[in-house]
């Protein structure tokens, strides 16, 4: 039993879908008739008494699904199964006497537009979604760069070239000249947010507050160390300040092992001692960072601070 069935794993595009249809016809010459299509799979028989020709239909929306293999089947097409994304699988006895248009799907070029044109609709607004959606990451990077989020924008746009080519090229009705396993593709885009994802957790993300009704002065010769966060990666990273204090205040961030300072700044409070800071993108080595205060005279302290 273990000879008599095989799986097959190679995923092909929408616009490629021919090369779906020479693949599963190159399968059941050697013996092997398909049992089940999916979408980055195939399940194959053993049965070397059969060749098989086989097409497939694109239809997301069948109200009757009866009906539907019934035309087929009038028409001396055997239904094999469909896909949850809309892809019907259909095969019908070869016989070499027969012409080549006997194992066309459709008889006339209109019915082929309209199945092309059901995929192109999809492939454009998902090509349009991932667009826009790269354009909005990509603006991001200017006030918050970062390493995963580059990967992430690379990711997304290198989706959106390949959805796009893809649709353009099924409007012009042409395949590619090599057949192009689309599993490596996925393969590269989920393992590009796999690594976006583990390396925003392992990002800094700190946020805290600290609040006193009375601070007692701090000067350079003894600072006060806030917080210690641990930077895993080389990256580039953005800080926030927000609250009142009653005095100006100088704070720095430096590298709690080296003493190294990163940056060196004065919070000033305006006429109702409200203070609001920003910093984007500098950039920490590897280490146990700090933020401290120094230079204050004294008096009411409340500050939130917001690190990634």
């Amino acid at each position: 039993m273990a000879g008599l069935y095989k799986t097959g794993h190679k995923a092909f595009t929408a616009w490629d879908y021919k090369k779906e249809v020479e693949e599963l016809n190159r399968m059941s010459e050697q013996g092997w008739q398909l049992i089940k299509g999916k979408l980055f799979s195939q399940k194959y028989k053993k049965n070397e008494n059969v060749v098989y020709k086989y097409q497939l239909d694109y239809q997301p929306k069948v109200e009757d699904l009866g009906r539907y293999i019934e035309t087929f089947r009038e028409q001396g097409w055997e239904y094999v199964n469909s896909t949850l994304n809309g892809w019907h699988y259909f095969r019908k006895l070869y016989d070499a006497s027969l012409p080549a248009e006997e194992y066309e799907i459709y008889s006339d070029e209109t019915s082929l537009k309209e199945m092309n044109n059901r995929w192109i609709r999809l492939g454009t607004a998902f090509s349009v979604i991932l667009g826009l959606d790269a354009l909005l990451m990509g603006s991001l990077l200017f006030n918050h760069f970062s390493i995963p989020r580059v990967i992430l924008v690379v990711a997304i746009f290198i989706e959106f070239i390949w959805l796009l080519t893809g649709t353009l090229r099924m409007k012009k009705e042409k395949s590619s000249k090599k057949t192009f396993n689309a599993k490596y593709f996925l393969a590269f885009l989920f393992g590009s947010f796999l690594v976006y994802f583990l390396m925003s957790s392992a990002r800094v993300d700190f946020e805290a507050s600290t609040k006193a009704e009375y601070y007692g002065t701090v000067t350079k010769q003894q600072p006060v160390n806030w917080d210690e966060e641990e930077v895993s990666y080389p990256d580039f990273y953005s800080l926030e300040i927000d609250g009142k204090i009653a005095a100006p205040l100088t704070f720095e961030l430096k590298n709690t092992k080296t003493g190294d300072v990163v940056f060196e700044d004065t919070l000033a409070p305006d006429a109702d001692k409200s203070v609001s800071y920003r910093k984007h993108n500098f950039f920490l080595k590897t280490g146990t960072y700090s933020i401290s205060f120094t230079n204050y005279e004294g008096g009411m302290m409340d500050l939130k601070f917001d690190w990634d």
